[in-house]
């Protein structure tokens, strides 16, 4: 789905399966990866400094679903903010920091998340690992332009920053309705574009946060 998304497979198309009841085969794992590599436009690796990680063996590391999900939420970034010089971008709820990683592979290096504080240790600790230490700047640290900034809550909060795109993927609605609620009012005062990647199998969607 990651190929068809960029363009670089054909979208199938269920109703011929009548027709052809044993549609072109699929293209074998790396070929594909190098076909996406072309269309994003930098060398695509999956890097696992967690032991144990679990995912497709490529030549390129193992890929997890989330990284392939990062790879795809990295490049919408990117389309969004395209024309946008040096884009200040916010991720709301950062997972272990692949989309971060990916997007500073695409450019994309004016980056914040706002996490839990336990999560933010695992995101330092991919990034520290795959960027380097000097591009990671923790809650509280001195930050450099191109570090990926990692906010607490109420820092994050406090410092009313604006930005050009904030980013939430399978998050927003995981969180109780004050809390979100919070996140909705500060999307809406903070920034001029939101990206939402989110199921609506929750109590509430998206759509119903205010601002």
């Amino acid at each position: 789905t990651l190929g068809d998304a960029l363009g670089v497979t054909a979208l199938d198309n269920p109703e011929a399966y009548c027709a052809n009841p044993e549609p072109a085969p699929a293209p074998e794992t790396d070929e594909l990866l190098e076909r996406i590599e072309r269309a994003l436009g930098f060398r695509i690796d999956f890097p696992n400094p967690f032991p144990n990680e679990f995912g497709l063996a490529t030549k390129r590391g193992i890929a997890g679903y989330r990284a392939i999900n990062a790879l795809y939420q990295a490049h919408r970034i990117k389309t969004i903010v395209a024309r946008i010089r040096n884009p200040r971008i916010l991720e709301i709820g950062g997972g272990t920091g692949r989309t971060a990683y990916y997007a500073h592979k695409l450019g994309l290096k004016n980056y914040s998340i706002v996490d839990l504080p336990f999560t933010a240790i695992s995101q330092g600790y991919f990034l520290g690992r795959t960027l380097g230490l000097k591009s990671v700047a923790s809650d509280g640290d001195p930050e450099t332009a191109d570090a990926v900034k990692l906010y607490a809550p109420e820092t994050c909060f406090a410092r009313r920053e604006r930005y050009d795109l904030i980013v939430n993927v399978d998050s927003l609605t995981e969180m109780g309705w004050e809390t979100a609620s919070a996140y909705g009012k500060a999307i809406r005062s903070r920034a001029a574009r939101f990206l939402s990647i989110n199921h609506e199998s929750n109590e509430f969607t998206v759509r119903r946060l205010p601002g």
